[in-house]
């Protein structure tokens, strides 16, 4: 399917562009209003602020490419001659592209950090050391993610001395110091690969419970409810490498689509995902303050899978060098004692 090629209108763009903030802030004000219901303020809560001021100013771009009728609005005089084509619509079109893609990096990194604190917050009694290890390489990896993309993003033409050739003639565009085509697809494919290590980052834990695989699933769904924002990073990377090939084979001239075209469509899925992963990150907090089953004792079982299995470990070497025996014995005593204990939390 040719993603870039879909015709957004107007009213798509309008629907994204209040619809997005007006559910994300009630999603975000449910968050906080649980949370402080049944526990302190944590760091992941906070962290979905500034997501949700980013979504904000992307949603801002893109109403206001539509109110003075550029994005989502066809360029009735383009000709099809990219390298020196230049139009008020094609100008405005582009300013708010680069605006978009500027924001959208810090607040894609604000939405995993969120994540990522949670995760912290729910494991962090008793974390295997392994576990832990992943989890912080993690948030280092998605702190360096989020400020070099957002800066690379903001010196998108190399400099901000040349800023202007971003939304002048094709040929301007073409004379960047960057290779902004690598930069976008790096930005696009390096949001997936992250967005997909996040979201398969707790399943392990779910698989380690002793308790049904039916309750399993339902515990796994919530957290796999992420995988929506990785289905839209996934589709908003289709759609860019679509809409590379797409402008480099206009440099020597394609009637199928204009550059106009190809800007809303990339905009329009950049708010899109937005929306969907400052959702997606509130969900598993929500559903573990409204009595989903097995989810509020999800955490508990796995923080005592760990520090059972980390006093056992502790315990049995340090018998061992005394006296091997006593030292399987207490072994054996905490791993009866650990089990006994998950079967009372999930009957």
């Amino acid at each position: 399917m040719d993603v870039v090629k879909l015709k957004i209108t107007p009213g798509h763009l309008w629907s994204a562009g209040i619809i997005w903030p007006i559910v994300c802030t009630g999603v975000v004000g449910a968050r906080f209003a649980t949370r402080r219901a049944y526990s302190r303020l944590g760091w992941d809560d906070w962290l979905s602020l500034p997501a949700l001021i980013g979504l904000y100013g992307v949603s801002a771009a893109v109403i206001y490419g539509v109110a003075i009728k550029a994005m989502g609005y066809p360029d009735e005089n383009y000709n099809f001659n990219y390298v020196e084509y230049q139009s008020r619509t094609l100008t405005i079109n582009r300013k708010v592209y680069w605006s978009s893609a500027v924001v959208l990096a810090a607040t894609l990194g604000f939405i995993k950090l969120s994540c990522l604190a949670f995760y912290y917050r729910a494991f962090k009694m008793g974390i295997h050391r392994v576990a832990e290890a992943i989890l912080w390489s993690l948030i280092v990896i998605t702190v360096i993610w989020g400020i070099s993309f957002t800066v690379a993003n903001l010196l998108f033409c190399g400099n901000l001395s040349h800023l202007e050739w971003l939304w002048s003639r094709g040929g301007d565009y073409l004379k960047c110091t960057t290779d902004t085509y690598m930069l976008q697809k790096s930005f696009a494919i390096s949001d997936v690969v992250t967005d997909a290590l996040i979201v398969l980052y707790p399943l392990p834990f779910v698989a380690r419970l002793q308790i049904s695989l039916a309750r399993k699933v339902a515990i796994a769904f919530v957290f796999l409810l992420g995988s929506a924002t990785l289905a839209m990073s996934a589709v908003r990377l289709e759609c860019l490498l679509q809409a590379v090939k797409v402008t480099k084979e206009l440099v020597v001239g394609n009637p199928d689509v204009g550059p106009g075209d190809i800007l809303t469509v990339t905009t329009y899925f950049m708010i899109m995902e937005a929306g969907f992963g400052l959702c997606a990150i509130c969900l598993p907090t929500l559903s573990s303050t409204t009595r989903i089953s097995g989810v509020q004792t999800f955490f508990q079982n796995v923080s005592k899978i760990f520090s059972v299995r980390s006093n056992s470990s502790v315990t049995s070497s340090g018998s061992r060098d005394k006296n091997p025996a006593v030292g399987e014995k207490t072994s054996g005593s905490l791993e009866r004692a650990h089990s006994n204990e998950i079967e009372v939390q999930t009957a």
